[in-house]
């Protein structure tokens, strides 16, 4: 536990790439994560999801595109914040391969959608929303 949080693993967030889109609303961005279909116009993102009770969502990170996404999580991904290390990230840098393999090995489970909105399956295109004050951006 750390700040009176209980982790389901080791890792302090899951990210999860996924699209959206951001408008700007009284004073708030507004970003919508869409899980199935996204209306047109959609960008690109990394969600940073919290790996506690809820899955509160941390972070969104922008990308032009889906392979610009893939990138930033195939990099970043491995380098979440540790519960054993204290909060902190690894001191080396962990390929994706490695960190692939570890997941795997140690059963964890990435963010999956389904299992946080209480669904069996794909169907009724859940979405959620991150608000932010645009002074904080």
């Amino acid at each position: 536990m750390i700040d009176s949080k209980k982790y389901y693993d080791d890792r302090m967030y899951l990210m999860h790439i996924c699209k959206c889109r951001t408008l700007e609303q009284e004073g708030l961005e507004v970003t919508t994560l869409y899980h199935e279909d996204a209306p047109k116009g959609f960008h690109w993102a990394v969600a940073i999801f919290e790996n506690a009770e809820r899955y509160r969502i941390y972070d969104v990170v922008h990308h032009s595109n889906e392979k610009e996404a893939n990138e930033f999580f195939v990099i970043n991904a491995p380098m979440v914040p540790r519960v054993s290390l204290g909060a902190v990230q690894p001191e080396e840098k962990i390929d994706f391969a490695e960190y692939s393999s570890w997941v795997t090995e140690n059963k964890l489970d990435e963010y999956n959608y389904l299992t946080v909105f209480g669904l069996t399956e794909k169907g009724s295109n859940p979405s959620e929303n991150l608000y932010r004050e645009l002074s904080k951006r």
